[in-house]
C-alpha cells in the first residue's frame, strides 16, 4: 500500500505542475479550495465505509487534496512577491 501512496503522490504532483486538473480546480480561491478539499475527504471516508476500503481511497484523496493546496499557496506566494 506504501508503494501506491508513493507512485500516486508522484502522479499528483505531475498532474497538478503540468496543469490537467479541471480548470474549475485552479479558478478557485485558496479558502474555497481548503472548503473543496474538506468536503473531498469527507465523502471518501463515507464511500470508503461502505466499500470497505478506507484506507486506500481516504488515503488517495488526502494526498490529491494536499497536493492541490500545496500548489495553491506556493502559487500563490510566488506570485505576490512574498
Amino acid at each position: 500500500m506504501i508503494i501506491w501512496f508513493i507512485f500516486f503522490f508522484i502522479v499528483s504532483q505531475i498532474i497538478i505542475e503540468k496543469g490537467q486538473l479541471p480548470t474549475v480546480v485552479y479558478q478557485f480561491g485558496l479558502v474555497k479550495t481548503l472548503v473543496f478539499t474538506a468536503v473531498c475527504i469527507t465523502l471518501s471516508m463515507i464511500i470508503g465505509g461502505f466499500l470497505n476500503q478506507p484506507v486506500l481511497l481516504v488515503g488517495s484523496t488526502t494526498i490529491l487534496c494536499s497536493s492541490v493546496i500545496a500548489w495553491k499557496f506556493r502559487n500563490k506566494f510566488e506570485n505576490s512577491g512574498v
